[in-house]
């Protein structure tokens, strides 16, 4: 681009802009006796004043004003004394709209001339700092808010205006992690000034809370005509120091504002934000109390209920009591069942889920008036899982308008694959996830249940695949370096699994699956500490969770603390008593210490919750109860198990073996030397096959008594 030679842009004239001759002088003649090679002055033009410059005289503001506008436009945009007027409040509706159009240039351009304009009023450094908030400029907007003078601490707010500037900067520190300092602005909540005021419907501390969306309708007070006075006054600069005086009052312009109607609580925002403080700093009682308050305030802030459902805060049942004291407006009641579907696990059918619960109710009967269950009702397969189809998920949203449209949106679609992931469906999960992936794959709610049920599955070339697309696309995210890391892990490189999720942690310290499968790298190397460690973090991110309690009472149960396993792994019962792992190592943990009973009927629970679909993940579950059934002396029920244990896994040696040595117990000598031949074509150097077998054929030429084969 060609520039200029001079060190200043030449002026541009306004147009036929009338010149007073009389003010122009007349040049000074050069010195006849100055001369000098290297400078030559120019010509004299008329008018100068003897140094080459031009005495223009500057132009009235009326002449101005008669370029630049029409006659009718002069008397439109000029006041009393000839000045140019600037529409403020237009300025403002400018920055606002560009800000809800992701214009946020020129959200920044405009909003830094309306706070020179309006010498710092508190509504244009508002919206200065929310457009570079938006534009990812966090700590920058932070400092415009304080070295303005615009943020006091919480038990200093005295109005909403106050308490809104104050959220906007405790957002940015949020954004830096600064959680202390971010709860400095906004209060701990517990008889503070914020509180008072945002919360002013009803007292909190447990006299009642307020209604739900009782503070949809509240909204900033309005002054009417604020913003045309900020616009007539801001040019006096003594003027401007009085309205710099009643700055609270000028941020409540944001009323007359587009996309500043107050149809979202600031209570419920506040609250919410305290949540997730509390949540950072690791204080999971303030954590749960915020969020459940911030929902109270406002069912639509689906911030709290997103972190309350994934984190885990709360058990079902818990839930669900939660649910049900929360008041809908009518236009709102499809949430409450919306709702229902974010749960862990989600409700996806009301009628069926029911309609398990009586049949879970009527199992538990069963097994307390019989004290066993027969073999038959659980073997060779479990009792088929509940499929549900397009046209019954969610069948409860129909009786609402457009409520099976719903069915498509990406968070009922999450819920789904939970949904089956939580009932060990794995394949489902991956039909139902992969082709919202394949037409958005950076849809961050898909990514770790589909990730989850990859490694699962044992797929790494796919794995590859979606870690590689996520990499590519958003290389400053903590999810695609999961993804990396899952891949090393499912191929054994476990070193390099946990270098990519140090670096998902040091993005996202929080990102709890990290943790939990960070724990399986160390415990699959037996690194027991640090696996415990990891686990211990996992627990602390999801305290509702029972899967990190689960890990750490598997890996005490492996290391043979078997004592403080069982109290462990009780605590992850407590916390979902449908999860079919936790009754799996429980009868471990009960097999070891010789509770043969307790642990047949554990192994029986664990096998009702699972789905025929996902049976050949739990061959030791079978493979664990036909021990416990040997044990018990029910021989004939133990053969059942051990031959639907190779069904699923029919080179098993050990699965082999244990079957013909229940045979042999039953002296049927035949089979049993049969099936130890089989074992050892799979393991020639078993030792207690071969010493099993040895005996077998002895007895099958001898009349050699059994008796103490029944102390193995």
């Amino acid at each position: 681009m060609h520039t200029s030679s001079t060190p200043f842009p030449s002026r541009l004239s306004f147009g036929n802009l009338s010149i007073n001759q009389s003010a122009v002088q007349d040049a000074s003649p050069i010195p006849s006796d100055f001369h000098h090679p290297a400078l030559i002055s120019p010509p004299l033009r008329p008018g100068s004043n003897g140094q080459g410059i031009v005495n223009t005289p500057q132009p009235s503001k009326s002449d101005l004003a008669t370029a630049l506008f029409s006659a009718e436009n002069v008397r439109n945009h000029t006041s009393a004394n000839g000045e140019l007027l600037v529409d403020i409040t237009g300025l403002r509706k400018i920055v606002v709209d560009a800000i809800a159009r992701n214009m946020l240039v020129s959200a920044i351009f405009f909003a830094d001339k309306l706070v020179t304009l309006t010498n710092d009023a508190s509504i244009d450094i508002y919206l200065l700092a929310q457009a570079l908030y938006v534009n990812g400029q966090a700590k920058r907007a932070y400092h415009i808010l304080q070295t303005h003078g615009k943020l006091v601490p919480a038990l200093e707010c005295k109005s909403k205006n106050q308490v809104v500037l104050n959220f906007l900067g405790a957002q940015c520190l949020s954004q830096a992690r600064a959680w202390e300092e971010a709860l400095a602005l906004i209060g701990e909540g517990e008889d503070d000034a914020i509180e008072r005021i945002t919360g002013s419907d009803a007292v909190f501390a447990g006299r009642g809370f307020p209604s739900a969306r009782s503070m949809r309708t509240s909204s900033l007070p309005s002054l009417g005509q604020e913003a045309a006075n900020a616009a007539s006054n801001h040019a006096s600069s003594k003027n401007s120091q009085a309205s710099n005086q009643d700055d609270d009052a000028e941020l409540s312009c944001l009323d007359q504002l587009p996309f500043y109607s107050g149809n979202f609580s600031l209570a419920a925002g506040v609250a919410c934000l305290r949540g997730r403080c509390y949540d950072a700093l690791e204080n999971r009682t303030k954590c749960l109390l915020w969020l459940k308050q911030a929902v109270r305030y406002d069912v639509a802030c689906y911030d709290a209920i997103q972190l309350l459902f994934d984190k885990q805060m709360m058990k079902r049942s818990e839930e669900r009591a939660f649910l049900a004291e929360l008041v809908f407006p009518p236009e709102l009641q499809w949430l409450k069942l919306f709702y229902l579907t974010q749960m862990n696990p989600p409700v996806l059918d009301l009628e069926a889920d029911t309609a398990d619960v009586r049949a879970q109710a009527q199992d538990q009967a069963h097994d307390a008036g019989t004290g066993t269950t027969p073999a038959s009702s659980l073997l060779p397969i479990p009792r088929p899982m509940r499929r549900p189809s397009v046209q019954h998920t969610f069948a409860f949203l129909s009786c609402f308008q457009g409520g099976r449209s719903l069915i498509k949106s990406v968070s009922l679609q999450t819920s789904l694959a939970k949904w089956y992931f939580a009932r060990n469906d794995f394949k489902e999960c991956i039909t139902i996830v992969k082709p919202h992936l394949e037409t958005d794959p950076l849809v961050e709610q898909l990514i770790p249940v589909y990730v989850a049920s990859l490694v699962q599955l044992n797929q790494p070339q796919e794995l590859f695949k979606c870690a590689q697309k996520l990499v590519e696309s958003n290389p400053n995210n903590a999810l695609p370096w999961f993804a990396v890391g899952c891949y090393y892990f499912l191929v054994n490189k476990f070193d390099a699994a946990r270098k990519f999720w140090g670096k998902c942690v040091s993005l996202d310290p929080l990102f709890a699956p990290v943790w939990l499968f960070w724990g399986h790298a160390h415990a699959a190397q037996d690194q027991t500490d640090q696996a415990l460690v990891c686990y211990r973090a996992a627990e602390r991110l999801l305290p509702g969770n029972p899967i990190p309690v689960l890990s750490i009472g598997s890996e005490q149960l492996r290391t043979r603390a078997d004592v403080v396993a069982l109290s462990t792994l009780r605590r992850a019962l407590a916390l979902d008593e449908n999860e079919p792992l936790t009754h799996h190592e429980l009868g471990v943990a009960l097999y070891r210490r010789k509770e043969y009973a307790e642990a047949a009927n554990c192994f029986e629970r664990a096998l009702k919750l699972i789905p025929h679909e996902a049976l050949a993940h739990w061959e030791p579950t079978l493979f664990n109860l036909g021990h416990a059934w040997r044990k018990l002396g029910r021989y004939s029920d133990a053969v059942e198990a051990y031959q639907a244990a190779l069904a699923i896994r029919p080179n098993s040696a050990s699965t082999h073996a244990a079957l013909a040595f229940t045979y042999h117990l039953q002296s049927r000598i035949d089979d049993a030397i049969t099936l130890y031949h089989r074992a050892l074509m799979i393991e020639p150097q078993d030792v207690f096959v071969n010493t099993m077998l040895a005996r077998a054929l002895e007895e099958s030429t001898s009349a050699t008594s059994l008796d103490d084969l029944y102390s193995l």
